[in-house]
């Protein structure tokens, strides 16, 4: 999915995304841009339209369909229990992990699990970890290749997956303050990125769902 800005505009969150066309009054175009965003939604499981195996592109159609539907004054989609588009922030040791990975230095380990946590400490470059993951229960990080979606379309990596509301621990409801992307099932300091988000409460019946674009490109502006 690329970012499309109109299709996210009206999801709460939306207004922390790059204006690019600000941003480029009055600066130099000698720069590097890089925008990296989550879409996070809450549904109940049985109505939620998304294949998780699919969501870089299911999401894609979804906003879609909703921006007809606010062009056209019609309502032929559901929405979510709730949802946010939040940024994404890249950790030092993520950067250093994928740079490893382009020279063939140290362990080659890619980008595959999804992790929730409980804090909503501010996002910092400095951390390597959620701030407080959860733990015990039902709970795992979840593998994006194999239970969800790790692609790539032109520079824009996407990393999907979900959690329903038993395979995020055994106490039920669970507020959910924060997501990650690692490089490995289970290790605490390898987090390659994390996002902060308003917070999603999972109650029985619920699906909490992510999709993490992260684009690297040249800005021209």
């Amino acid at each position: 999915m690329e970012l499309v800005p109109n299709l996210y505009k009206n999801i709460k969150g939306s207004e922390n995304l790059i204006d690019l066309q600000e941003l480029s009054k009055g600066i130099s175009q000698h720069i590097q841009l890089k925008q990296d965003v989550w879409y996070l939604s809450k549904w109940k499981e049985k109505d939620c339209p998304f294949n998780v195996r699919h969501l870089d592109t299911d999401i894609e159609k979804y906003l879609l369909e909703r921006e007809l539907d606010r062009i056209n004054n019609r309502n032929t989609t559901i929405y979510p229990l709730q949802e946010q588009v939040c940024p994404n922030v890249i950790h030092k040791v993520g950067m250093r992990a994928s740079i490893d990975n382009d020279i063939g230095s140290g362990a080659q380990t890619t980008i595959d699990f999804m992790s929730v946590g409980t804090s909503n400490a501010a996002e910092n470059v400095d951390h390597d970890d959620l701030t407080a993951e959860i733990t015990g229960g039902g709970y795992a990080r979840r593998q994006c290749s194999t239970t969800g979606t790790r692609t790539r379309t032109n520079e824009t990596m996407k990393l999907g997956n979900s959690f329903n509301d038993t395979q995020v621990g055994a106490t039920i409801p669970v507020t959910l303050k924060e997501v990650g992307i690692h490089r490995h099932v289970s290790n605490a300091d390898v987090c390659h990125a994390r996002a902060v988000m308003t917070d999603f409460n999972l109650n029985t019946g619920d699906l909490f769902s992510a999709l993490m674009s992260e684009l690297h490109e040249n800005g021209v502006l």
